[in-house]
């Protein structure tokens, strides 16, 4: 069972270590969605993010396509693991733990830019692409990432 949740990675990056950060980020992302977002949306236009989601919808291409790209080559190429049926984490002494690390902490924090599908979705008073199954897929993905990044 602790094989799953390893000793957190020594390394101080933004949103690792101590849960509180991803906490608080989630609880607001609800907060905001569910409530606060709809009732200072209440009485105003939705607003015209055409700019702002090709900018972010390209962001997000290249990210994935690179991010996609390096772990394919990381896997296939470099082989840290010699049996692909049973990957475990490996140990911070391996020679290609600092690209096994890069990659799990950068899908980490591509899950907490997700989140902001659903803020766009407030803006732009899109509510009905808002469901119990967005939400609970954008929490669980990014609480779970933060678990095994």
């Amino acid at each position: 069972m602790f094989e799953l949740f390893p000793i957190a990675d020594p390394l101080p990056w933004p949103f690792t270590g101590i849960f509180w950060p991803i906490a608080t980020t989630i609880t607001a992302y609800l907060i905001f969605v569910l409530k606060l977002g709809p009732m200072l949306m209440a009485n105003r236009e939705p607003f015209k993010l055409r700019g702002v989601l090709k900018l972010y919808n390209i962001f997000q291409v290249i990210f994935n396509i690179l991010l996609l790209s390096w772990g394919i080559h990381f896997l296939f190429w470099k082989r840290p693991y010699p049996d692909l049926s049973c990957i475990m984490i490996l140990p911070f002494d391996h020679e290609m733990k600092n690209t096994e690390r890069v990659i799990s902490y950068l899908y980490y924090l591509n899950k907490i830019i997700d989140l902001l599908d659903t803020i766009f979705f407030v803006l732009r008073k899109s509510y009905k692409q808002i469901t119990k199954l967005h939400l609970i897929h954008h929490v669980y993905m990014s609480s779970a990432s933060y678990f095994f990044h």
